[in-house]
């Protein structure tokens, strides 16, 4: 509870002014009162800003997953693929994939998907094992009456690479997590299996390949 007298300070962002929640402002106040009674910046300042940022999940909306919203989003995965499992660790071995993708739901929580992928090697520039996907598929989000979204993404493809076209499918198996009525944290595991095209060359598998994005619904 606040003394009488004392009014509850306020933080200007972006020039927006915002009042902190009672629920931590009472703990922090003789401390925060301190901080903000000087114009200049300090760390007690930089502390308060993130402590603001990182509460922003607990107080966020749920999201909206009804028929005609649409989503963009876009995600990354760093994976380490070496020909020899007993040779040495090289930098050469890490490859990077980003993943930009577009949904549109028909029905609540059921989504169509659109997707386009880039992947190659980090320490070659991309220039080495690059890989174009374009795929598209299906998304379902499991509403759990919070801002918790565990959700099923199945995606057929087609890839092109310096060896060739091929076509395949990506299970994905994710979890979205609300950090504004709008926004979500997106991150989960998933899989590819991949045959080449014409048939001659070697059908691949991966599995438990990780990604953490973001998405946005309107």
């Amino acid at each position: 509870r606040l003394k009488a007298g004392v009014t509850k300070p306020v933080i200007k962002l972006a020039g927006i002014a915002v009042t902190p929640p009672l629920r931590w402002h009472d703990k922090l106040h003789p401390c925060y009162t301190l901080c903000m009674s000087t114009n200049r910046p300090s760390c007690c300042h930089l502390a308060l800003i993130i402590f603001c940022l990182i509460s922003l999940p607990i107080q966020a909306k749920k999201l909206s997953l009804d028929p005609g919203t649409m989503s963009v989003g876009g995600s990354a995965q760093i994976r380490y693929s070496t020909p020899d499992i007993n040779g040495a660790w090289s930098w050469n071995f890490f490859k990077l994939g980003v993943d930009l993708n577009y949904s549109y739901f028909l029905l609540k929580d059921f989504a169509i998907i659109g997707d386009v992928a880039l992947k190659g090697r980090i320490a070659k520039g991309f220039d080495e094992e690059r890989l174009y996907r374009f795929g598209a598929g299906v998304f379902y989000a499991f509403d759990l009456g919070s801002d918790l979204f565990p959700y099923v993404q199945l995606v057929n493809y087609a890839a092109w690479a310096e060896s060739g076209w091929s076509i395949g499918v990506v299970p994905q198996f994710g979890l979205l997590l609300a950090i504004a009525p709008q926004i979500a944290l997106d991150f989960g595991l998933s899989a590819q299996l991949d045959f080449p095209v014409p048939k001659g060359g070697n059908t691949t598998f991966d599995a438990g390949t990780g990604y953490f994005g973001l998405r946005g619904f309107f």
